[in-house]
């Protein structure tokens, strides 16, 4: 059951990232960290609906991580590139190749014995709150250079940064929504005088405004790949050290868990670099220069 509700979460998250990108594409490309850019999406009905699809995935996710830890749910969710692809694949009317199939192959062996090696046991250690504040130190330290880097930087350069530092988000938020599970046993009355629900709103809000900005501002195979590879690292690391679940680290087995993860990770990567969403990409870059070239001629008339 597990399993189940991970998987159906992968594939919401993966509608509700295709939506998302065809709003975002419709965007001006210099509103990267601006609040203006999610109030102008707020206003397309894709947005809206690719919203729709990441709280129906977050929904699933809760009821996975309820029952699970975040080392064996959150690198599932690796799964929605593939289904991002069958969507592109049917929107594009294109079907996938053989590259693509080979791709989609490494992702899901590299998953399956990536979990069946690494074997992860859930623990139901309840974090200190000075783990939660070290967590979330590292994290801003590494997102003040890294919103650096990315303004300073190319399309593509951007957009790895606001991926990898939305991922971030993304794993803490799984952890806080964790925590907000094993706290709710307790009763909602007592959930709602903690900070752990409100926390975890402001880092899933802080995820979605970031992921929107890899979205807008570079080509959806650098930003998947990003969120692809990174939350789910970041989500087992995150297990451990806050919760203290186990993973088989003997010597021949961490070499199995890297080798696994290697593979899934070089099947993210290629299928990231798809000509589906090359084509995609295309078409957004055509629509941001006819854009670009309406708004100059208004300006010159």
């Amino acid at each position: 059951m597990v399993y189940l509700f991970a998987i159906g979460a992968a594939f919401a998250n993966a509608v509700g990232s295709v939506m998302q990108r065809k709003a975002a594409m419709d965007e001006p490309s210099k509103q990267e960290l601006s609040p203006r850019l999610i109030l102008d999406l707020l206003h397309r009905p894709a947005y809206l609906a690719g919203v729709g699809g990441m709280v129906g995935g977050f929904v699933l996710q809760l009821a996975a991580l309820a029952r699970a830890g975040l080392a064996t749910v959150q690198p599932v969710l690796v799964l929605d590139l593939l289904f991002v692809l069958a969507i592109l694949a049917v929107w594009w009317k294109r079907p996938l190749g053989k590259r693509e199939w080979t791709a989609a192959l490494a992702v899901a062996v590299g998953l399956s014995v990536f979990l069946l090696v690494a074997h992860p046991q859930p623990a139901h250690r309840d974090p200190h709150l000075l783990r939660w504040a070290a967590t979330g130190a590292v994290l801003v330290l590494f997102g003040g250079p890294a919103v650096a880097a990315a303004e300073r930087g190319s399309p593509s350069r951007r957009a790895l940064w606001f991926g990898l530092l939305s991922a971030g988000c993304f794993a803490l938020a799984a952890a806080l929504a964790r925590q907000t599970m094993t706290m709710l046993h307790h009763g909602l009355a007592h959930l709602v005088t903690t900070w752990t629900p409100y926390a975890l709103v402001a880092t899933g809000g802080a995820g979605v405004f970031l992921a929107a900005n890899a979205f807008e501002s570079g080509p959806l195979a650098v930003s998947q790949a990003a969120l692809e590879v990174a939350d789910p690292l970041a989500s087992v690391v995150l297990g451990v050290a806050l919760f203290g679940e186990h993973l088989n680290l003997s010597f021949p087995a961490i070499a199995g868990e890297v080798g696994a993860f290697t593979v899934m990770t070089v099947g993210v990567i290629v299928l990231a670099r798809s000509p589906l969403i090359a084509q995609t990409h295309g078409a957004e870059a055509a629509h941001s220069k006819s854009e670009n070239g309406r708004a100059a001629g208004s300006r010159r008339g």
